[in-house]
């Protein structure tokens, strides 16, 4: 069992060429610099009025990614843990995308959340098929807002309408641009440990952890995990290439070095620290840094960890340094507006 696991870790590396980068490599242009010139800039203000006066031609689908309420599961029965539990879950109810919805609502911008919490533990090709008819029946242009895992089957959704085109042919051509954050396009190492059953050796809570993340499936393990994912673009590149040249992708990854304490969930830490252990890979305690769309471009921001883009709000069990999750919305959709524009997308 373990000798097929490290032969899939030695292939992995030699094919990416990434134990070096300690970023994943998976192509398109690195506009970091730009995204870190406009985000601590001067005139942000001006950003996000002109991107709120192109957003209102779109209808923006923010498609969520793991459901952290599955995490309830790591906490024992005593009384003190229980109300934690119920105080975290408070927490993240009332503060998971919030900055993102009250821009969208100060600028009267149409959007919607795409609700899977019922699918989130059943058949997966279940919850893409519910994504397509979602996708169906939304009206007018779309932008898709994706965080972690919600980017992958926004992915796996457009494959399957792209390999289908005949019964819908107009649906892709609504689709415009999307904006991904810390979505595992190439696999996750915590997946690629699940399913080849080496978590086990960190102990039963981390195990439980990791297998919430993912969600308690061998199904979604598979398909999240590294070997998997690389099969998957490889054998779909040029359906995948031609989404890509009819819609505008902006990517984003990030890391938290092991050094640091900056999670705005703790339990990520672990989970990053294991995952460079068994790969060399910069993570953000689930998703590698270097993460995209194949060939779009993307932005690699430092110290950031996966929670970070989902959860606002005051309620925080660990007060570390936060981020700007408003302006870093407008930044990337200003970015997002200007790939369109450049490759004349309307």
């Amino acid at each position: 069992m373990y000798y097929k696991f490290f032969v899939s870790i030695i292939l992995f590396s030699l094919s990416l060429n990434v134990f070096s980068a300690r970023c994943l490599v998976s192509g398109g242009e690195n506009v970091t610099e730009d995204y870190l010139e406009k985000f601590n800039g001067a005139d942000i203000d001006i950003h996000e009025k002109n991107v709120a006066k192109k957003l209102k031609n779109y209808t923006v689908i923010v498609v969520p990614g793991i459901d952290l309420d599955l995490l309830e599961g790591i906490y024992e029965s005593n009384h003190i843990r229980w109300i934690r539990k119920y105080l975290r879950r408070l927490s993240v109810k009332s503060g998971r995308y919030k900055d993102y919805r009250k821009f969208f609502k100060k600028y009267d911008i149409r959007y919607s959340i795409l609700n899977l919490d019922d699918l989130v533990t059943g058949k997966r090709s279940d919850k893409i098929e519910k994504i397509v008819e979602y996708i169906r029946e939304i009206e007018g242009k779309i932008i898709f807002f994706a965080q972690g895992n919600g980017g992958a089957d926004i992915m796996d959704a457009l494959l399957r309408i792209k390999l289908n085109q005949k019964k819908h042919p107009e649906i892709l051509d609504r689709v415009k641009g999307m904006v991904f954050l810390q979505s595992p396009f190439q696999g996750t190492p915590i997946a690629e440990l699940l399913y080849n059953a080496c978590f086990y050796d960190y102990g039963e809570k981390i195990s439980r952890i990791a297998r919430a993340i993912i969600g308690f499936d061998v199904e979604a393990a598979k398909h999240l995990s590294m070997q998997w994912r690389r099969e998957y673009l490889d054998l779909f590149a040029p359906e995948l290439n031609e989404i890509h040249e009819s819609t505008g992708i902006i990517s984003l990854s990030s890391s938290v070095p092991s050094h640091s304490m900056n999670y705005k969930m703790l339990i990520l830490k672990p989970l990053r620290d294991i995952a460079y252990k068994f790969f060399q890979l910069d993570n953000d305690g689930i998703v590698p840094c270097g993460s995209s769309w194949p060939e779009s471009k993307h932005v690699i921001v430092d110290n950031l960890d996966h929670a970070t883009t989902l959860l606002g709000g005051r309620l925080r069990w660990s007060r570390r340094r936060d981020y700007d999750r408003k302006k870093l919305a407008v930044v990337l959709f200003s970015m997002l507006f200007e790939d369109m524009e450049q490759r004349n997308i309307h």
